[in-house]
């Protein structure tokens, strides 16, 4: 709750039994979440990550929020399988990949902003919305499924 990492934040492989809660955090440096497991809800509302958040083979076994939040760097969830997302107004200024993510139940990204490629390669949703989203640049759906 408004909390500020200055430097690098090392979550890599740690487990979240119960709600994970970062409203409004900022992240200075990277953001290393890589394989970290979600039991519970997980809430991203409004934060900034202004380097590099790095979500690689995380598990969200609980919905997850991210609404609101700004990526200025690379962000990166590749191969993570999401129960329920929520994306909306979502800015990713430094490219995002979500190659080889499962979108298990609805996911929105609604009026979210994609600044440079987005890539999507591979990825499996169930209901998806992109309603008033815009991208910018290169977008990636090659080989998705449904």
């Amino acid at each position: 709750t408004g909390a500020i990492f200055k430097v690098e934040a090392g979550f890599s492989e740690a487990i979240f039994n119960e709600e994970a809660d970062f409203w409004k955090v900022k992240f200075e440096g990277e953001a290393d979440f890589r394989g970290a497991k979600f039991e519970g809800e997980a809430n991203f509302w409004k934060v900034k990550f202004e380097g590099e958040a790095n979500f690689w083979k995380a598990i969200f076994n609980g919905e997850v929020y991210f609404e609101g939040t700004n990526f200025m760097g690379l962000a990166i969830f590749t191969k993570v399988p999401f129960e329920r997302a929520d994306f909306s107004w979502t800015t990713f200024k430094g490219g995002v990949d979500f190659g080889e993510a499962k979108f298990k139940e609805k996911t929105d990204f609604i009026g979210a902003t994609f600044e440079k490629g987005a890539n999507f390669g591979g990825s499996i949703f169930n209901i998806v919305k992109f309603y008033g989203s815009t991208f910018k640049s290169r977008a990636d759906f090659r080989n998705i499924s449904f």
